[in-house]
C-alpha cells in the first residue's frame, strides 16, 4: 500500500493551511479589540464604583454625626455625598440636617429638591414628608430685600453680591428668604466707591432691607501742585479803637452761647430724628395691613411722629443758634491785639490773589 494512500493531493494541504491561519487571525483580532473594549470602558465603571463608595461612606459619617447632633459638621459630608451620587434619600436627610440646623431657607431648598427626586424615584413617602415641610418652613422664613438707587442701578458695569453670590438685576428690590444670621450686601463698579454692609437676620420670620446708595464716582489723580505765586506789595490797614473789655466779654459769652445752642439743637435732632425712622420701621413691619391690627403698632407710629416733630424743632432752634453765633462772630470789633492787619496782592499766570493776616 502506498505511504500516500487517502491523503491529500499535491497543492491542498498549503492551501488548507493557509485559511486556517487566516480564520485564526481573524479571531485573534477580534479577542484583541474585544479586549480593548472592555478594558476602556472598565476604567469610567471603576472611577464611577469608588465615588458610590465614597459618597456611602460620607453617607454613613453624616449620619453618625446627626446621631450627636453635630449638624454643621453633618451637613456638608451629606452635600458631598449628594454630589459624588445623587440619590433621593441623601436629598431628604440633608434637607432635614439643614432644618435641625436652623438654616431655615436652605432646609426649604432642599426639600424642594427631595421632592424632585421622590417624585422620579416614585417614592410618595418621601414626597409627603417634603411637601408638608415646605409647606411648614414657607411661612417661618426671614427674608432680605436689596434695593439699589436708581442711578447706581443705572450703571451698565455694577456688580452688587450678597455673601458673595451675585443678585441679579431681577432680584433687587424682591424679598427673597434667608436663613438668619450675619449677611453682608457689596455694590461696587469701576471707578466708583465701593459700598459694604453687613446686617444681621432673625431666624424667622423677619424682613429687612438694605439701601444701597448712589456710587459715587472715584476721584480723578491730583494734578502736580503749583508753586504759590510771590506776593507784590504789601501794606498795613490803620489800627481802629479797641472795644470796652466788658462789652468784649459779654459779646463772646454771646457768641460762644449761640454755638452751644446750635450744637445741643444739632444733637436733638439727630437723636430725634433716629428714634423716629427706627419707631417709624418697626411700625411698618407690624402693620402688614391698613388699619393697623396691632397696637404695639399703632403706638409706635405716634411715637414716630412725635419724635419726628421734636427733631424739626430741635433743627430750627440749632439753625437759628448758628446763625447767631456766625453772625456775632463776623461782625466782632477789633481789639488792640488785632488792629494790624497785614495784606498781600499777588499775580500769577491764573490770576490775582488777595491775602491777609490778621
Amino acid at each position: 500500500m502506498s505511504r500516500i494512500s487517502g491523503g491529500c493531493r499535491g497543492g491542498e494541504a498549503p492551501l488548507t493551511v493557509r485559511r486556517t491561519m487566516a480564520r485564526t487571525m481573524r479571531r485573534l483580532a477580534s479577542l484583541v479589540a474585544a479586549v480593548g473594549a472592555a478594558m476602556t470602558m472598565a476604567s469610567p465603571a471603576g472611577a464611577q464604583s469608588d465615588d458610590v463608595a465614597r459618597a456611602e461612606e460620607l453617607f454613613r459619617e453624616a449620619k453618625r454625626l446627626i446621631d450627636q447632633r453635630r449638624y454643621d459638621e453633618a451637613c456638608p459630608k451629606l452635600a458631598e455625598s449628594q454630589r459624588l451620587d445623587p440619590a433621593g434619600g441623601t436629598a431628604l436627610t440633608l434637607a432635614l440636617c439643614h432644618q435641625a440646623a436652623g438654616r431655615l431657607a436652605t432646609a426649604t431648598r432642599a426639600f424642594e429638591t427631595a421632592l424632585e427626586f421622590a417624585g422620579r424615584d416614585g417614592r410618595a413617602d418621601r414626597a409627603k414628608v417634603a411637601r408638608a415641610a415646605v409647606a411648614k418652613l414657607t411661612p417661618l422664613l426671614s427674608r432680605l430685600v436689596v434695593r439699589v438707587d436708581a442711578q447706581s442701578a443705572a450703571l451698565s458695569d455694577l456688580r452688587v453680591e450678597r455673601d458673595g453670590d451675585v443678585v441679579e438685576r431681577g432680584a433687587f428690590d424682591v424679598a427673597v428668604p434667608v436663613d438668619g444670621g450675619e449677611h453682608t450686601i457689596v455694590a461696587s463698579a469701576p471707578g466708583h466707591r465701593r459700598f459694604e454692609l453687613a446686617v444681621t437676620v432673625a431666624p424667622q420670620e423677619e424682613l429687612r432691607t438694605v439701601d444701597v446708595p448712589w456710587l459715587e464716582p472715584l476721584p480723578s489723580p491730583a494734578a502736580p501742585a503749583k508753586p504759590p505765586p510771590k506776593p507784590i506789595a504789601t501794606r498795613s490797614a490803620p489800627a481802629e479803637p479797641a472795644p470796652p473789655e466788658g462789652t468784649s466779654s459779654a459779646r463772646l459769652a454771646i457768641t460762644i452761647g449761640s454755638f452751644g445752642v446750635a450744637l445741643a439743637g444739632g444733637a436733638m435732632a439727630t437723636y430725634f430724628g433716629l428714634r423716629a425712622r427706627a419707631d417709624d420701621r418697626e411700625a411698618d413691619r407690624l402693620c402688614k395691613a391698613s388699619p393697623c391690627g396691632s397696637l404695639k403698632g399703632v403706638n409706635l407710629n405716634a411715637d414716630a411722629r412725635r419724635e419726628a416733630w421734636i427733631a424739626t424743632a430741635a433743627t430750627g432752634i440749632g439753625a437759628a443758634g448758628a446763625v447767631a453765633g456766625t453772625v456775632l462772630l463776623l461782625t466782632r470789633p477789633r481789639t488792640a491785639s488785632s488792629s494790624r492787619a497785614a495784606w498781600s496782592v499777588s499775580w500769577s499766570g491764573n490770576g490775582g490773589s488777595i491775602q491777609g493776616a490778621f
